[in-house]
């Protein structure tokens, strides 16, 4: 493909439009550009050699080059037509944050495999953890916050460094899921609870922020519910299975439902 310019004759490649379209819109350099690993060899170090030719200025600062995709252990690809758009995820009753969920738990390097079953888990997972996050919200509208201990404020702090670090280590997001999950089973009060989860929702985008209790049905849980809740759980712990049962009576009688699973009960409203 021959093009004529006042320079000369020029051969232009596909190359040149990621640079056009990077640089018009985002500047003269990018702070992150992301990318198949494939174009690893070829096509990034042809756009930073005509990016920065042209500007003279550094063109991106940090590159994040992906890996394959696959779909039950074979890559994705239209002319095997099993190539599955965010529309057919949602016709299928998933949520896109399931599907976000689903990629966060693949370090951006390693391939990543879908299949509809480790979609369904990853649905479930965010569901608990969406449920989690609404209790924790609704206990940080009590008026007083807690004076924490110094063991609690350590724990705080552990937290928060542990997370900024596995993100700086190559944005490892499988260990920064790993730290959320950690953080909502802490025994730290909700409200720190809460600020930690806030800073992993800016960085890996699951939404905590407007979880506002409508999401399967929950509601902003009454601190009364959530203390039966929890009085049930330490029940359960002790092994006094009637006297759990009888507070999950309580607990329906005042309109709410509480379900057990591997992160602690789930209070919903019915």
């Amino acid at each position: 493909m021959i093009r004529y310019s006042p320079w000369g004759i020029g051969f232009p490649g596909w190359h040149i439009e990621c640079s056009a379209m990077s640089m018009k819109y985002l500047g003269d350099t990018l702070d992150i550009h992301t990318a198949g690993f494939d174009h690893i060899s070829i096509h990034s170090p042809n756009e930073i050699a005509q990016s920065e030719g042209a500007t003279g200025k550094t063109f991106v600062r940090y590159w994040i080059h992906n890996n394959f995709l696959n779909v039950e252990n074979e890559k994705m690809s239209k002319s095997k037509g099993d190539f599955i758009k965010l529309e057919d995820v949602i016709g299928k009753g998933f949520s896109p944050m399931a599907l976000r969920y689903l990629f966060l738990q693949t370090h951006y390097r390693q391939q990543c495999n879908f299949t509809w079953d480790a979609l369904q888990a990853a649905q479930t997972a965010i569901n608990q953890l969406n449920n989690l996050v609404s209790v924790i919200k609704s206990q940080v509208s009590q008026p007083e916050r807690s004076i924490l201990s110094n063991e609690k404020l350590d724990k705080v702090n552990n937290l928060r460094k542990k997370f900024k670090d596995v993100i700086r280590y190559d944005l490892n997001t499988p260990q920064a899921l790993g730290i959320l999950w950690e953080i909502v089973k802490s025994n730290i009060p909700p409200g720190d609870k809460y600020d930690l989860l806030m800073i992993g929702d800016e960085i890996l985008g699951l939404n905590f922020k407007n979880i506002t209790g409508d999401e399967g049905k929950l509601g902003k849980i009454p601190q009364e519910i959530v203390e039966l809740a929890q009085k049930r759980e330490k029940l359960r712990h002790e092994n006094l299975w009637q006297d759990a049962d009888l507070v999950r009576k309580e607990i329906s009688d005042k309109g709410y439902t509480v379900e057990d699973s591997s992160n602690g009960p789930i209070v919903k409203l019915k």
